[in-house]
Formats: C-alpha cells, structure tokens, sequence
C-alpha cells in the first residue's frame, strides 16, 4: 500500500504546561501554540487525555470545551478567565492551495 502525505511540516511552537486548582478540582492541562490549524491554539487536559482546538472566541462557549477537558460547572468562569490570559495569538496560517 503507499501512502502520500498531504502535509508534512515542521514548526518551532510554544508549549505550556499549566497544573492549577480551584476551590472545587485540580487541572493539568498543556497550550500548544502553533501556526496551524488557522491559528488556534491546542488545549489538551493532561488528566483525560482530550483536546480541542481553541481561540479567544471560543472561551465564552464553555460548552464547546468544558465537558471535553473535564471542567466541572462551579470552576468553567476561573478556567475562563485563566484561557483569556494564556491562549496565543498567531497570525493564522496562509492556506497554501
């Protein structure tokens, strides 16, 4: 079988790793930066394994990303307001077709 790559590239990207707790639960969560995914920002929960995708926009659509990282209804405003402070801000990357 062969196999054709429709994309294969490599980027510096900045990674955070971020364990915080509220008065409620603990979160383990990485932000990965990058230039793909049209400048969202991947926002993995190191406690489930999940991830979404995310900008700015997305924060006030806590059920977008909530459930997915585990973020329980009494701690979604801290975790809101931590996200307004750490997610990146890329230029979105250039479709190239």
């Amino acid at each position: 079988m062969d196999i054709t790559f429709l994309l294969d590239e490599t980027e510096l990207q900045s990674n955070r790793f971020v364990c915080c707790i509220t008065d409620h639960h603990r979160y383990d969560l990485a932000i990965i930066d990058t230039k793909q995914f049209l400048g969202n920002s991947i926002v993995l929960s190191l406690q489930n394994g999940q991830m979404v995708l995310m900008c700015e926009e997305d924060i006030e659509n806590s059920p977008y990303w909530a459930q997915r990282l585990g973020v329980e209804e009494e701690d979604i405003k801290a975790i809101q307001d931590f996200l307004y402070t750490a997610l990146g801000t890329y230029e979105p990357a250039k479709p190239s077709y």
